[in-house]
C-alpha cells in the first residue's frame, strides 16, 4: 500500500522526459579533446566526475571519469534496475525480518520494523530515496535471491551493458568491492531514468509508507538530495551514497532548457561538496550560449 503525504509531496513532472528514451551514451567511449568553452569549466572538487547531455551522449565535462572507485549506495541504482527488469511486482508485499537487519548491520539504521510488511513499491522508495539497506535486501529476497546472488546478477547486467570496470559484491553498496567509474555510473543512471517507475521514484522529494501488516507506524521519507532542492533547476532523478572507502557520491539528472543533463560525482571529501559540484556545473552550463566542448 503506498501513500503520498498530501500536498507535501512535491514531484517535478517534466514533459521533457521522453527525450531520455534515446540510446544511452556509450560508457566505454573516451571523449576527444576539443576547444575549451568561452567560460572556464567549473572547479569540480570531487576526485572523479562526468557531465553529459543525455539526449546526444555528448560529454560536456570529465575528470578522471574512467578511474574505478567504490561507489557506495549508487550501487542501489543497478540493484533497482535489475529488480524492475526482472519483473518485480510492485503491488505485492514483503515482511521485514531480523535477518534482513542483521545482513546490513554495518550500515545506517533502518526505520523499517521487523515483523511489518510493506509493499515492494514502498520498499523501492525506501531504497532509492533514503538508501535503506534493509529494504534493498528484502526486495532481493522477494525475488528469491541471496545478497550474493543479487550482486552477481547486477554484475552480469553491467557486463551486458558493456561496463567493463563495474562489478558488485553486495546489492547495497556497503562493500568496498562495489566499484564503477563516473562514466559507467552515468550509463547506469540513464538506464534508471529510462525506466518510468524508477525515474519517478528517484525524482520525489517526500514520500510516506504505511505497513500493510504489523505494528509499524507511517514513515515519512525525505530524499537524501534535499539540500539541492532549493535550486531552480528541475531534477529528473538523483541518488546519493556514502561509505568511508567511497566517500560522498552523487548521481543526478537535471533539465536545463529542456535538455536532460546527467552528472556523476565520486569520492567527494565533504557531504556538501558533491552538491556544490552539481551547483557549479549547472551555473556553468547556464552561462554557455551553446553546449560546451569536452574538457578533461
Amino acid at each position: 500500500m503506498r501513500r503520498m503525504f498530501g500536498n507535501l509531496l512535491f514531484v517535478l513532472v517534466l514533459p521533457a522526459m521522453p527525450i531520455l528514451s534515446g540510446t544511452p551514451p556509450a560508457p566505454a567511449a573516451r571523449p576527444s579533446t576539443g576547444a575549451l568553452p568561452a567560460a572556464a569549466p567549473p572547479g569540480i572538487r570531487s576526485p572523479a566526475a562526468i557531465v553529459a547531455d543525455l539526449n546526444t551522449g555528448r560529454v560536456l565535462y570529465s575528470k578522471e571519469a574512467d578511474q574505478a572507485r567504490p561507489v557506495a549506495s549508487l550501487t542501489k541504482l543497478m540493484a533497482a534496475l535489475v529488480l524492475v527488469e526482472s519483473g518485480l511486482d510492485l503491488n505485492t508485499s514483503q515482511t521485514i525480518t531480523k535477518t534482513d537487519h542483521r545482513l546490513v548491520k554495518r550500515g545506517a539504521p533502518s526505520r523499517l520494523r521487523s515483523g511489518c510488511a510493506y509493499t515492494h513499491r514502498d520498499l523501492l522508495h525506501a531504497a532509492l530515496m533514503v538508501s535503506d539497506n534493509v529494504a534493498t535486501v528484502a526486495l532481493g529476497r522477494s525475488m528469491g535471491w541471496t545478497p550474493e546472488a543479487f550482486a552477481h546478477r547486477m554484475t552480469l547486467r553491467a557486463v551486458e551493458m558493456g561496463l567493463s570496470h563495474t562489478r558488485f559484491t553486495d546489492p547495497t553498496g556497503l562493500d568496498a568491492g562495489d566499484v564503477s567509474t563516473a562514466r559507467e555510473m552515468l550509463a547506469i543512471l540513464q538506464a534508471v531514468l529510462n525506466q518510468p517507475v524508477l525515474q519517478s521514484t528517484c525524482q520525489k522529494e517526500l514520500y510516506v509508507i504505511i505497513p500493510v501488516s504489523g505494528k509499524g507506524h507511517p514513515i515519512l521519507y525525505r530524499h537524501t538530495d534535499a539540500y539541492i532542492r532549493r535550486h531552480p533547476w528541475d531534477i529528473l532523478g538523483a541518488k546519493t551514497g556514502y561509505t568511508h572507502p567511497a566517500q560522498y557520491c552523487l548521481a543526478i539528472g537535471a533539465a536545463l532548457d529542456g535538455r536532460p543533463i546527467g552528472m556523476v560525482f565520486l569520492g567527494a571529501i565533504g557531504d556538501l561538496t558533491r552538491f556544490g559540484d552539481y551547483s557549479r556545473v549547472m551555473r556553468w552550463l547556464t552561462k554557455q550560449s551553446r553546449p560546451p566542448a569536452v574538457t578533461g
